[in-house]
């Protein structure tokens, strides 16, 4: 069975002049805001059966009761579903025709329809005639079922106009790929979509953001959606919502270096957190962490030549380096980034972190001294490690009005290669000030007792906390001691437990972690803000 959808004309639009007249507003009186009305008695009839435009080379023509003008109709006209050639539409005296390519032959025993958006316009106010749309079949009957919902970015919720909502009557994941679509729409600027005159059946739904416009899956970075099940024409519309994300077709390693010992630096088209790498060596061992848009992985022996490091995604071997152009030979010495020389502010029993340009082998805590300058007492230093161990979290007890000092000597820290800390590293710390900030209070209802959650506390994209919860159905949690400013609550749940937001896999039928942020939380000096959260993305 087919099912209908929009097929937006891509092809080339022809305007053609109206010469006979001289055409404009009428000075003085009240502005026209009455849109175009179709003259149903000069026009092709719609809602025709065993209508057959590409055997008798008929056009479509629908007239109007005033002169009119075509706008974006490459982005507007939809047809559904898709035809095999670009029609050509033009403009015809107070009207606008629809011609099919000679070479067309529509399918048979299907109901087609023409959507012209917002395209047909009156020339003096730019009133849009809305919804028009001239439905026609090939056979004796005129499908009527229709399915609707809503297309949103997995990551923030935030909608786009004009992705492409495609229908299939196949099941296999290949198709996208290969063959357009059975029908399809496109969603506007709230993400909502309607594909309406399909065979009442159920279909395979899968949205995309069509870079090249051919209505296949074939593009790096594309958007694109999918649901876990058939989905039945008529169904609740307000339950179908489908995520998209940013995907790769072609996984590929983009630009790569080798010419300083001790590290590969490598860049690719795909989230560098997924890429698993191999040393086809066994001498050789691997430290890789990701700063920025690179993944830099550091390796010993650093004097190595000639050795292959192998890059996977998935299931797939991206490429195969092999590292023997050595200009640097020497190798950069450890150090901290971005340690700034402002005092930060903690409350009670808070981490603050310490990033270092180097994975790191070893840390000496007997070459670190942790005190409070206010009661002259020592602190043990307790810290965290991050998965690319290039980042220390270390845990101030930060009582209020207190200041602490926490020193690190030379060869407190070692690195990969085993090069050592060279010089004394001090930073300063102070527990808050009630009277100078401000406390958020969060509860979150309505999690999956069965679900793991990662719950961030941030300012702008910043994060300042980061906490992970599982088998509980409710937060509460309190951030002290905030500077005044306004911050976002990030929910994400974490179905396998990496500690981090992961977006989603067609061909692997894995959705975008689900992920909620709520924003514009105004905390102020000495004020107390008592927030609820319900879990609904």
């Amino acid at each position: 069975m087919r099912v209908f959808n929009y097929l937006i004309f891509w092809g080339s639009v022809s305007l053609l002049a109206i010469q006979c007249a001289s055409i404009g507003q009428p000075d003085g009186g009240e502005r026209d805001t009455t849109p175009p009305a179709m003259d149903s008695s000069a026009s092709t009839p719609n809602l025709q059966r065993n209508f057959h435009p590409d055997q008798n080379k008929t056009v479509i023509l629908l007239k109007f009761d005033e002169w009119i003008k075509l706008e974006e109709a490459f982005k507007q006209v939809v047809i559904s579903p898709p035809l095999q050639y670009t029609p050509k539409i033009e403009l015809k005296g107070k009207g606008v025709q629809v011609s099919l390519d000679p070479r067309e032959v529509l399918l048979p025993q299907t109901t087609y329809t023409i959507n012209f958006g917002t395209a047909i316009k009156d020339i003096t106010e730019n009133n849009a005639v809305k919804d028009l749309r001239f439905v026609f079949s090939t056979g004796d009957i005129i499908d009527t079922a229709w399915i609707a919902g809503k297309a949103v970015a997995a990551l923030d919720g935030e909608t786009k106009e004009n992705i492409l909502v495609m229908l299939y009557k196949q099941d296999e994941d290949s198709i996208v790929y290969k063959k357009r679509p059975t029908y399809f729409s496109r969603t506007n600027k709230e993400g909502n979509f309607i594909i309406q005159n399909i065979k009442d059946s159920t279909y395979k739904i899968v949205v995309l953001e069509d870079a090249n416009s051919n209505y296949l899956y074939d593009q790096d970075k594309e958007l694109i959606g999918f649901q876990d099940r058939r989905i039945v024409a008529g169904e609740d519309s307000n339950a179908l919502v489908i995520r998209y994300y940013p995907a790769f077709v072609r996984p590929r390693i983009t630009s790569y270096a080798t010419e300083s010992a001790g590290i590969v630096k490598i860049q690719a088209n795909t989230p560098l957190e997924d890429l698993k790498l191999r040393s086809l060596q066994n001498e050789i061992t691997l430290y890789p962490m990701i700063f920025r848009d690179t993944l830099l992985v550091y390796y010993t022996p650093t004097g190595a030549r000639d050795w292959s490091l192998e890059i996977n995604y998935e299931t797939k071997i991206l490429d195969t380096i092999v590292v023997n152009k050595i200009r640097r030979t020497t190798v950069d010495t450890i150090r901290p980034l971005e340690l700034g020389r402002d005092i930060k502010t903690l409350g009670a029993n808070q981490s603050f972190e310490l990033q270092f340009n180097q994975p790191l082998l070893a840390v000496d805590t007997s070459r670190m001294m942790f005190t409070n300058d206010t009661t002259h007492q020592t602190i043990a230093v307790n810290y965290l490690l991050n998965e690319y161990k290039n980042q220390l979290s270390i845990v101030c007890p930060c009582l209020e009005k207190n200041t602490y000092t926490l020193t690190i000597l030379p060869n407190g820290i070692k690195s990969f290669n085993e090069g050592l800390l060279a010089d004394t590293l001090v930073i300063k710390l102070r527990g808050g000030i009630a009277e100078q900030s401000g406390s958020l209070t969060i509860d979150i209802l309505g999690l999956d007792s069965s679900k793991h959650y990662i719950v961030r506390l941030m300012e702008d994209q910043r994060v300042i906390q980061n906490n992970t919860w599982s088998q509980i159905t409710t937060i509460h949690t309190t951030y002290n001691f905030l500077p005044p400013s306004n911050y976002s609550i990030q929910i994400v749940e974490d179905n396998n437990n990496n500690g981090r937001w992961d977006s989603g896999a067609y061909l692997q039928h894995r959705q975008p972690e689900k992920i909620m942020t709520q924003k514009n939380y105004s905390v102020r000096a000495n004020w107390e803000l008592k927030e609820q959260i319900n879990w609904k993305p």
